[in-house]
């Protein structure tokens, strides 16, 4: 079973949970929320409301995609933004949990791949539709989906402060920097 369907699997019986008024973009909105409330208790020294606030962020991750492909409400604002929201939820425990030296090039070597990662799959392809007219949609790769997952397992480990938890997430954000690689690679092989 691939891992987009294995995603679905699992989301499927929350959407159906979901008041048929809701969107993708409301879950991809709530997810940036849940960033900047990180963001706000980790500051105030509160890392188990951050914690909480992280893994709802992540949940509206799982659902969004699911529900915009149940409902049919892709849309290209959905496109843009839910990866930035993607970039900002783990972006902010990576610089407020970081440490010194080898951990500050980690995160800003994360950075500048979800960089490249957003314009190669998402902002490339509609300046290209915008400037060719071509109607080509570029979707997510399960190479995404599995660096998606080592960094959400990653970023949780950052709430652990214990030297073996902060290693193991070291240890994932690596995978998903080289699973990263492969989805921008995928992406442009398929242009």
């Amino acid at each position: 079973m691939k891992l987009l369907a294995i995603k679905d699997s699992i989301a499927k019986p929350l959407v159906a949970l979901l008041p048929a008024g809701v969107t993708p973009n409301q879950l991809t909105i709530l997810r940036i929320i849940c960033a900047v409330l990180v963001a706000a208790l980790l500051y105030t020294y509160h890392p188990g409301s951050a914690l909480l606030f992280f893994v709802i962020g992540m949940i509206t991750d799982l659902l969004d995609g699911t529900l915009a492909r149940q409902r049919m409400l892709e849309t290209t604002f959905g496109r843009i933004m839910d990866p930035l929201a993607d970039k900002l939820l783990f972006l902010i425990p990576f610089i407020i949990l970081g440490f010194d030296g080898l951990w500050v090039a980690l995160y800003l070597g994360v950075i500048l791949i979800e960089g490249i990662t957003l314009f190669a799959g998402v902002l490339y392809p509609i300046m290209m539709q915008r400037l060719f007219h071509e109607r080509r949609i570029i979707k997510a790769n399960a190479w995404g989906q599995y660096k998606f997952a080592l960094y959400s397992i990653g970023t949780i480990l950052l709430f652990i402060p214990n030297a073996l938890a902060i290693t193991s997430a070291a240890i994932l954000f690596f995978g998903g920097l080289l699973f990263g690689y492969a989805s921008i690679a995928r992406t442009l092989a398929n242009r």
